[in-house]
């Protein structure tokens, strides 16, 4: 993980100081970065890596590279699950007991701020369900991230279901620009419906990650003349994980409904207050390697 800062292109966010003032102004920006990323990024000195089968290290050779990894086809039966079983009772397409379900569903997390870029249903989950399990703790997925970090990642939040039904009616969404999130965060999406450029769908600039950078927003022209643009599409089933370090965006296409699922991962900050689930309740989770068990760390009640 680079301690580089990239500075060919700025946030297009930062407070517009005099041109004499601006360096000192990113000057600081980078050293507030610099101080977090010595806190929560030095590796784990006696264990800084678990065992990876063959084709985790074709992924994290892939990841490390150019920020984002792609799996098509293992999960498409989960994504099935998921639509059938879950958004089939926020669409009211079966009967719902809605919230009070805490088996499946957790929190109903749809603000004003998402409902006016036209998200439609979003949703915190539980990860008790045992038949997402394959997905949640892949023993491919969680090594990447692991040796990515070279130390243990935690889980930032519990995984969040979105149906998003862009109408237009929103010009200037603010995950519609581009920008970065939380420093190295690391993201799983899981596509629930087919996807193609002319659906809504995420972009990322390949290789963005690789340099540390500001959190906030990026100009469209810069970004496109330094990096080589990814879309997210794919079959319903699709898994992308990317490092949100590096420097993404939805593409908002009018019409279009994107289904989805995102799990957040970091190395311990930045960590949502929500505690639902207890991991004493999972019979089958002691079954997990330890650096799997303590993803849930952060996010679980312990007893």
């Amino acid at each position: 993980m680079s301690f580089v800062f990239d500075t060919r292109i700025s946030p297009t966010n930062l407070p517009k100081y005099s041109p004499l003032l601006q360096p000192v102004a990113l000057a600081k920006a980078y050293a507030h970065l610099f101080l977090r990323l010595s806190r929560h990024y030095i590796p784990n000195l006696i264990a800084p890596t678990v065992p990876m089968s063959a084709n985790a290290r074709r992924l994290l050779a892939t990841f490390k590279s150019d920020g984002i990894i792609r799996i098509d086809n293992k999960f498409a039966e989960l994504a099935g699950h998921i639509d059938d079983c879950y958004f089939a009772r926020l669409e009211g397409r079966i009967p719902n007991d809605g919230f009070d379900n805490r088996e499946l569903f957790l929190i109903d997390s749809n603000v004003p701020k998402y409902r006016e870029g036209g998200t439609e249903i979003r949703a915190n989950i539980s990860f008790k369900d045992p038949k997402l399990a394959p997905l949640f703790f892949d023993s491919d997925l969680t090594a990447v991230l692991y040796n990515f970090y070279r130390r243990q990642p935690f889980l930032r939040n519990y995984p969040v279901l979105q149906k998003i039904a862009y109408k237009g009616d929103k010009a200037s969404l603010e995950n519609g620009r581009f920008h970065v999130d939380h420093l190295h965060q690391v993201t799983i999406m899981f596509l629930i419906c087919d996807l193609t450029e002319r659906d809504t769908h995420m972009q990322y600039a390949i290789a963005s990650h690789k340099k540390l950078r500001i959190p906030g927003s990026y100009g469209t022209e810069d970004v496109e003349a330094n990096f080589r643009i990814y879309d997210l599409i794919g079959k319903k089933g699709t898994v992308f994980m990317f490092d949100a370090g590096g420097i993404h965006r939805a593409k908002y296409m009018q019409g279009t409904v994107r289904k989805m699922m995102t799990i957040n991962f970091t190395t311990g900050h930045d960590i949502v207050d929500m505690r639902y689930d207890k991991l004493e309740n999972w019979p089958h989770f002691n079954e997990f390697p330890t650096h799997i068990q303590r993803l849930l760390e952060k996010v679980s009640i312990h007893n």
